[in-house]
């Protein structure tokens, strides 16, 4: 601020003004001055600002002069009275203090994350070595998207920091069994998602039959309950899925109207036999591609498309659990199975996806109302269209 404006802002105001900067007391003084008879002289009122601890010698000064003037042209001089009206100061907007209190609130309201527990899709690396990665929330009926970078800037760093801190325990699914556990040691960011999430790593603490497990679902050893350990079996398909999963395939590319290769079975690209809550006839998935890879990169042409499907028992044998239909006119998205389990302690086992896009990869999970399949939650990554 100028010099000037410091003058102005502490406020010594002329005659005429309604209130001074300095607030305090204003003192109209009505003077009157009579003159010889047949003489009428004006009459003056002048304002008259009291001394401030603000005001230095000069505004009293003034002052001073201001009433002793008038006084000076009049012989008889009669005092008219002294009205004294206490004025506030004026409110004056700190806009600095404004400045700093919004910003204040600015950086108060930062990222915040959901009641709860997250799923976490883990893979297994050399060893016992596993790492995983949060997916979603688990809801109250459903999952639930992550908070995201893009909408809240910081929030995968608040989530590592509070979800994913070393040495938190992850209690592992595979193939619909409790498995094992998990102590995170480190976490990191991984290149090839959707969206920029925190991976953690640690050390695999399994049982003995599940060595061979090497996909995981996995959520906070709080969030398992007490869903036991159970006999971990690794089913494998046999001829009788494997011949249905085509001809349900088949059934359903007439369905959708989609072009029909020559064999149906030259399309199955992933074909995957998992339990479902205890029955032993178990449950398939099957991945079918039409001019498309089961990976990360562009189709062949842009006439491909995938279709996932699942096989579940009926009352009358195999039947179309769900049916997933996906050309790349929409953006690729080659699904596979990735694993199942309980886990929100339902008693109903949930299906992990995996979709593979022109760029990256991404995740959706499948739950079951009144018996039905249908696609929960899919992660917020739009596929990306093939490259021209």
């Amino acid at each position: 601020m100028s010099f000037m404006g410091q003058i102005r802002e502490i406020g010594v105001q002329g005659p005429g003004s309604t209130a001074g900067w300095m607030g305090g007391i204003a003192l109209p003084v009505g003077v009157a001055c009579h003159a010889p008879e047949g003489h009428i002289p004006p009459r003056s009122t002048l304002p008259v600002y009291p001394t401030s601890p603000l005001a230095g010698p000069t505004t009293r000064i003034a002052a001073a002069l201001l009433i002793l003037l008038p006084l000076s042209a009049c012989d008889n001089v009669e005092w008219g009275g002294v009205e004294v009206e206490l004025r506030p100061p004026p409110e004056k907007i700190d806009t600095t203090a404004a400045a700093v209190d919004s910003t204040g609130i600015e950086e108060a309201a930062g990222p915040v994350l959901p009641e709860g527990y997250a799923v976490f899709m883990g893979e297994r690396m050399e060893g016992n070595r596993v790492r995983i990665r949060p997916v979603a929330e688990i809801g109250p009926d459903t999952l639930m998207a992550l908070p995201r970078e893009v909408d809240q800037p910081g929030s995968m760093e608040l989530f590592a920091r509070e979800r994913m801190a070393r040495g938190t325990a992850f209690t592992l699914f595979a193939e619909g069994s409790r498995v094992g556990t998990v102590r995170l040691d480190s976490v990191q960011a991984q290149p090839g998602l959707c969206a920029p999430v925190p991976v953690g790593f640690g050390t695999l603490e399994m049982v003995p039959d599940a060595n061979e497990a090497t996909r995981f679902i996995a959520v906070n050893e709080a969030a398992a309950g007490n869903q036991r350990y159970t006999p971990f079996v690794a089913p494998d398909h046999n001829l009788e899925q494997r011949s249905v999963g085509v001809d349900l395939a088949a059934s359903a590319i007439r369905s959708v109207g989609a072009a029909f290769p020559g064999a149906v079975l030259d399309m199955r690209a992933d074909f995957q036999a998992f339990p479902l809550d205890g029955d032993p006839r178990g449950a398939f998935a099957g991945t079918f591609l039409y001019q498309d890879a089961l990976r990360v990169g562009d189709p062949l042409t842009e006439a491909a498309y995938d279709l996932f499907i699942i096989g579940v028992q009926g009352p009358r044998g195999w039947e179309l659990g769900y049916r997933d239909y996906r050309p790349v006119r929409d953006g690729k998205a080659a699904q596979r199975f990735f694993e199942s389990a309980d886990w929100d302690g339902d008693g109903e086992s949930e299906i992990l996806v995996e979709l593979f896009g022109t760029q990256s990869r991404w995740v959706m999970g499948l739950d079951r109302k009144e018996g039905s399949w249908y696609r929960a939650f899919e992660e917020s990554c739009a596929p990306l269209s093939p490259a021209p």
